[in-house]
């Protein structure tokens, strides 16, 4: 395939060549000439662990530091929680201090149950049929129901893996593997997770997928750098989603979507902010917030110069020491002070509408798809729940792989248009270049694409007598690759163009 500039690839889309002055972005040409083949950005490979597939390197971890240091596994695994699972740290501070480390942590070995005890819950006795458990250093000692109903009750609190003895005031640690004995069912496994939660947390490498249920963990290889631009994949689920943040707003950065998330819930908390610590310059309405003590005030959008104090036009010379004509001290008459008020309130509510309309705008639009995201994945959850390739022809089956592969297309495409409509109300453009005028036309390709996509996908369920799966399938897959090739380019454009 032959490559040509941005401003012959624009051709197609409707810019004219004349409006695009930047020089640098070159595009391979696809078949179809309306489709804008970049390179997508650079992918991070991720690895992605089960959670029995990260137990197992939890207790890989605890067996290395248990074989160093001929410790238990319990108190091997105490020392590695408590040192948050840095093997090294957990080494050293045991080299330096074993017996220092034993009491800061809370060891404890398990001792011979008394002769005369009884539960210090409950009260019941051995002789009374109680089955009472060995107790740790402490001495205090408990049945076997009351260690069960304390562990059930401290980790329905809070999911903790290092749990302290039930008597009040003790600081010593329960053995995991009594812990594992005394628990079943739910609240074992709960157990389990939160030792994972422990392992997890303490890695800066290592997120849970946000997927509800799915119980992945995503690491990117070898501690890559992630920029906010780049979506990682749960292989487990499929899922993608913002390393950072967890949810997936390319091309959009987490800074943008907190900020419209809570624009959208509190809509007038700028407007407030602005009427509270700025002001409006007289002549282009811009806002200006004071940044000196000077009340002589330059507009840097306009260049018009006037008083802070009472919005008049005044030259620096004006208001200078030695002598300046200009005097605001002097008490304005009602009808002088009217006629400023009225200009000022003018240019306010057009100002502030004009922000209202252009957030309206946006607003609309990021609405619009995440709505039709929301219908299209009620189809592809439809079509999954129904699918039966038994008593389908082989023309049908195919024809329903790519509804499904279309209809995943569209959730990721449908992500990165509200997305992009989030970047496109905050984002700063050049008034020298033509950034806002490319991206613009690449998000209008990408919703041109993922609409006709939409629209095949939703005429391809309707049962008409004697139609052809066969061209249907091929509209699909063609429309598929369509809408994943212009979510390229405005990834790549916004990666490499945009500073989020």
């Amino acid at each position: 395939m032959s490559k040509r500039k941005m401003s012959e690839d624009y051709e197609s889309s409707g810019v004219e060549e004349s409006e695009l002055s930047d020089e640098g972005y070159e595009y391979e040409e696809p078949e179809d000439p309306t489709i804008f083949a970049a390179e997508s950005s650079e992918e991070v490979r991720v690895d992605t662990f089960t959670l029995a597939e990260l137990t197992a390197r939890v207790e890989d971890v605890i067996e290395r530091l248990a074989e160093v240091t001929s410790l238990p596994r319990d108190q091997a695994f105490a020392i590695l929680a408590h040192q948050r699972w840095n093997l090294d740290s957990a080494l050293a501070a045991f080299a330096e201090d074993p017996a220092r480390l034993a009491k800061k942590v809370g060891l404890s070995d398990e001792k011979a149950v008394p002769a005369s005890a009884v539960c210090c819950v409950c009260y019941d006795a051995a002789a009374d049929g109680a089955d009472l458990l060995r107790p740790l250093s402490c001495m205090h000692v408990a049945c076997r129901e009351c260690w069960k109903n304390y562990l059930e009750e401290r980790l329905s609190i809070n999911q903790e893996c290092l749990i302290t003895c039930l008597a009040s005031g003790c600081g010593l640690l329960v053995p995991r593997s009594r812990v594992q004995a005394c628990l079943q069912g739910r609240t074992l496994e709960t157990y389990q997770r939160s030792i994972a939660e422990s392992y997890v947390q303490s890695k800066s490498n290592m997120k849970w997928c946000p997927t509800p249920d799915c119980n992945s963990v995503i690491s990117p290889d070898h501690g890559a750098a992630v920029s906010q631009l780049q979506v990682l994949e749960c292989k487990q689920c499929q899922q993608q989603f913002c390393f950072t943040c967890g949810e997936n707003h390319v091309p959009s950065s987490c800074q943008m979507l907190r900020e419209f998330k809570h624009r959208c819930d509190s809509e007038g908390d700028n407007m407030s902010w602005l009427k509270d610590n700025t002001k409006e310059c007289p002549k282009c309405c811009s806002f200006i917030e004071k940044n000196g003590g000077c009340n002589w005030i330059k507009c840097s959008k306009c260049g018009f110069e006037f008083c802070w104090l009472c919005g008049r036009a005044i030259k620096h010379s004006e208001i200078d020491a030695a002598g300046g004509s200009h005097r605001c001290n002097v008490f304005k008459s009602e009808d002088e002070k009217k006629e400023i008020e009225k200009r000022k309130s003018a240019a306010g509510k057009l100002r502030e509408e004009d922000e209202r309309r252009k957030f309206l705008h946006y607003y609309g639009r990021y609405l619009a798809h995440r709505q039709s995201s929301r219908l299209e994945m009620q189809n592809l959850n439809a079509l999954r729940s129904q699918h039966s390739p038994d008593a389908e022809s082989e023309a049908v089956r195919f024809l329903r792989q790519a509804q499904a592969q279309g209809l995943d297309r569209l959730r990721v495409a449908r992500q990165m248009l509200w997305s992009s409509y989030i970047l496109g109300f905050y984002q700063k453009w050049d008034a020298a270049g033509c950034g806002k005028e490319i991206f613009e036309d690449l998000q209008h390709l990408l919703e041109n694409r993922t609409e006709a996509l939409s629209k095949a996908i939703q005429a391809s369920f309707i049962n008409d007598e004697g139609k052809n799966f066969m061209d249907e399938k091929l509209e699909i897959i063609r429309l598929t690759d369509a809408v994943k090739t212009n979510m390229n380019n405005l990834k790549d454009v916004c990666s490499r163009d945009i500073r989020v």
